[in-house]
């Protein structure tokens, strides 16, 4: 097994082709391409589990809306609200959902979504009708009469709606996506080789999971700093010695943004690497 000459900066055993593997800066989930082999399996798979999870899943709508290649698997469905009905947002912008009010004996409404809606509310009205069919002893002529004028009411009743109000629900920052986003800094400034004694405070806190992290990371909303309408990944590390600070902004998508501050006693090289 051929030896890679680095160790895991969370438990520091030493990365081998067999027990480590590449480690996405910017979290796959996100599309991220950007790799390195930084960390060993079982520690990349105990991050990517706990904190990169609630990230993925505080910023999963846009992923959706995005629908950006991965490296491994594909940008699933999202569940939303659509006029009080709970359907789901696909890949591509078609939603999916149906919903099925009972107003009395053998009266019901349907409510279908998506390109395939007629489709559905047919093959829903036609499992309605069967089943009705069945309780009462329908004839098979009168089950056919009543399938035929259902389907025809369906096609007269397709109400096309052309910007849906769509309602969902999403929460920024929160103690594990901040960790998340803090693991995303601290994995491209090793990438970029900043020595470790300027990250090691924010590397134990990540380890240690402990509140320290409030120390080194937060969000923020700026203006005029990033591109406007464009949709984007951005990564910007800094490091200057003449103000003593070493940090890394952070943008996915444009919409949530951070700042990871790794140390405001940085007497090292100017850095300043960036990544989009």
């Amino acid at each position: 097994c051929k030896e890679i000459k680095m160790k895991c900066y969370l438990c520091g055993k030493g990365l081998t082709d067999k027990n480590s593997s590449s480690e996405h800066i910017i979290p796959n989930a996100f599309g991220g391409k950007l790799t390195a082999r930084i960390l060993c399996k079982d520690c990349n798979s105990d991050l990517g589990s706990s904190f990169d999870s609630c990230l993925t899943k505080s910023l999963e709508w846009f992923s959706c809306k995005v629908n950006h290649s991965r490296s491994r698997g594909s940008v699933q469905p999202v569940k939303v609200n659509i006029d009080g009905m709970g359907v789901f947002a696909l890949p591509r912008g078609d939603y999916d959902g149906i919903k099925v009010e009972k107003i009395q004996d053998n009266h019901y409404r349907i409510h279908a979504l998506g390109k395939n809606a007629q489709a559905k509310a047919k093959s829903k009205a036609k499992e309605i009708i069967l089943k009705s069919g069945k309780k009462y002893n329908w004839t098979e002529g009168k089950v056919n009469e009543k399938l035929e004028k259902i389907n025809s009411n369906i096609e007269n009743n397709i109400k096309q709606i052309e910007h849906p109000l769509v309602n969902f629900t999403i929460q920024f920052g929160g103690k594990d996506v901040l960790l998340s986003v803090m693991k995303t800094a601290i994995n491209f400034a090793i990438m970029k080789n900043v020595p470790l004694n300027y990250l090691n405070d924010a590397i134990k806190t990540l380890k240690e999971n402990n509140d320290d992290f409030k120390s080194f990371v937060n969000s923020f909303y700026p203006e005029n700093i990033f591109p406007e309408n464009s949709i984007y990944h951005t990564l910007l590390l800094k490091g200057d010695p003449q103000v003593g600070i070493l940090y890394c902004l952070l943008s996915f998508y444009g919409v949530f943004n951070a700042i990871v501050l790794f140390s405001s006693c940085y007497n090292g090289e100017h850095i300043l690497h960036s990544y989009c």
